[in-house]
């Protein structure tokens, strides 16, 4: 089950590094949201002793992160290439 969904997201990207640029104002959003709420996880894992195991699962969570950092790369490369800096 974890890998198909690994295949699923790795496919995911790809599919939208393919596409044309737009929506980089809203990937934006989506992607500092994503990354505000993972390394928000990741601080609850590590100031609260008695959090649930979810929170001090750090593999998991440094794939969020490393998730949201490609969202917020995209978002900005799209708005690069939207702007005519460079295709």
């Amino acid at each position: 089950m974890l890998l198909a969904s690994q295949v699923l997201i790795l496919g995911a990207m790809i599919f939208c590094n393919l596409r044309r640029p737009k929506g980089s104002p809203v990937l934006l959003w989506i992607g500092g949201i994503y990354m505000a709420g993972s390394l928000l996880r990741i601080a609850v894992g590590l100031a609260v002793p008695g959090a649930p195991a979810w929170f001090s699962t750090w593999i998991p969570a440094l794939f969020h992160v490393v998730l949201a950092g490609y969202v917020l790369t995209l978002a900005r490369c799209r708005g690069r290439s939207r702007a005519g800096t460079w295709e």
